[in-house]
């Protein structure tokens, strides 16, 4: 699951805190109920828009084989190598 502001990542996080914080106080005032949906979904977005901003994923990848390779001035075959990326 993509983890982008304003998608099914946030609601289902806003979502899990919800019921986090509805666990642990006994009962929903339904005066507070929507304060407390928006306060979830505030800091659900906030908390992505953090991830997406600073994580980095690093990865190790292994090529078997390769096939329709041109000869050329770069090397290539199997053999193993790091990456890193972005969360989306």
């Amino acid at each position: 699951m993509a983890l982008n502001a304003g998608s099914a990542g946030v609601s289902g996080l806003a979502d899990a805190i919800y019921q986090a914080l509805n666990s642990n106080f006994s009962g929903v005032d339904s005066n507070i109920d929507a304060d407390r949906r928006t306060f979830c979904n505030v800091l659900a977005t906030a908390i992505v828009t953090h991830i997406q901003a600073n994580a980095v994923v690093a990865t190790t990848v292994a090529v078997a084989s390769v096939s329709g390779v041109v000869a050329g001035g770069a090397s290539s075959g199997p053999g193993a190598g790091t990456g890193t990326g972005t969360v989306t």
